[in-house]
């Protein structure tokens, strides 16, 4: 699968991509093999979220991480 690929999966399910400045007070709070999970405040409106990165390289795994 490309990138392209990834793209149109996540336009399709409505998944949301917000960069790492949007938010402020970023704390991690887990991990595991395919990336991290953190705690942060969105500086649009204040509200504190859960982000979750990803680190993998490939783009099948991603989208099944995604999907769980």
């Amino acid at each position: 699968m490309s990138t392209y690929t990834l793209e149109q999966y996540i336009k399709k399910h409505d998944l949301k991509y917000y960069k790492y400045d949007e938010f402020n007070d970023i704390e991690e709070i887990g991990g595991g093999l395919v990336g991290k999970v953190y705690k942060a405040n969105w500086k649009q409106n204040g509200k504190c979220l859960v982000l979750k990165s990803f680190s993998l390289n490939n783009v099948k795994e991603i989208i099944y991480e995604v999907r769980v």
